[in-house]
């Protein structure tokens, strides 16, 4: 009785593993599903686009200290940094590490520079700037990379 008991757990474990296993496959973060770098570039690389313009007005906005202005381009390029973080990655080849760094750094950038504008920190918003910067240097680097894919 014991050792029945014991397989039917066994079994549905294994059964779980797999209908997991089997939706995770069909589920995956949206930038992996794509067949081919160019496939990938087809479907995203007008979203790249844009999140490099969202980060260029973030930049030269936060650089002004015009408040208003500033809040809503940071919001916007964090914003944009999500969509690409959720829908288009991983990107492909040479153009996923960078990408991810831009991304990642842009949203630790938008939270600092939000905060800084919000509260007057000015900590806060030079911290935002160098994440923006250096945001800006890798997603320069996705992009020479995109460019490489037919």
């Amino acid at each position: 009785m014991w050792v029945m008991r014991r397989s039917a757990q066994a079994g549905a474990a294994l059964a779980a593993v797999v209908i997991l296993g089997m939706a995770a496959a069909g589920c995956g973060g949206g930038g992996g599903g794509s067949s081919s770098p160019a496939d990938w570039k087809k479907e995203h690389g007008s979203l790249v686009s844009a999140f490099s313009r969202d980060l260029s007005d973030a930049i030269n906005n936060i650089n002004q200290g015009q408040r208003e202005v500033t809040l809503a381009s940071c919001t916007q390029v964090s914003e944009t940094a999500k969509e690409i973080k959720k829908d288009a990655l991983p990107a492909p080849g040479a153009v996923d590490a960078p990408l991810k760094s831009a991304v990642d750094l842009s949203i630790t950038g938008g939270d600092n520079c939000l905060k800084g504008a919000r509260n007057t920190d000015a900590r806060s918003v030079e911290e935002a700037q160098r994440n923006f910067a250096a945001a800006r240097k890798s997603l320069d680097e996705a992009e020479t990379g995109l460019k490489a894919i037919a």
